[in-house]
């Protein structure tokens, strides 16, 4: 098992059919923000998928990125993520899953929940109403042995 989940490449068919099931009428901008978001190995922030989206989508704009968003959010394709004191990140994966911030980088990439395990004492399970554990590691990825400089970092299978 790796620790990172990977996503698959969606065809504009798929993004339209997920967009419909959600009640979201599939125009042309929703469908190529949403792929975008939905297939982003990492957790872009609005002004990225702007940035990226206008690059086939010229004529989008920056409240449409932003009002397509909070649409998508709001109909559970996709979940926000942030971290106190930073921008709002968006994430396709809205299954349940952890995420590990690379230092380095400053990228979010998803973790299996398979490869993490959070256990709750008695107390504390007790004591609380649990609803969800979102766990975020934060840190660097090891460097590969004998790997190129540029190609230093890998996910470890485990």
């Amino acid at each position: 098992m790796t620790w990172m989940l990977r996503k698959s490449p969606l065809g504009e068919e798929e993004v339209r059919t997920a967009l419909a099931a959600r009640g979201v009428s599939p125009t042309p901008q929703r469908i190529a923000i949403a792929r975008y978001v939905l297939t982003c190995e990492t957790h872009p922030t609005a002004e990225e998928i702007f940035f990226r989206v206008r690059e086939t989508l010229a004529g989008v704009s920056q409240a449409t990125v932003y009002n397509t968003l909070n649409r998508l959010v709001d109909a559970g394709l996709l979940q926000t993520v942030q971290r106190s004191g930073e921008r709002v990140r968006y994430d396709g994966n809205t299954d349940h899953h952890h995420h590990f911030l690379d230092e380095d980088t400053g990228e979010i990439h998803d973790i299996d929940p398979r490869a993490l395990h959070v256990h709750l004492d008695d107390a504390l399970a007790h004591a609380l109403n649990v609803r969800r554990v979102r766990v975020t590691l934060e840190g660097r990825r090891a460097p590969v042995p004998g790997a190129p400089a540029d190609q230093r970092h890998d996910e470890p299978s485990t």
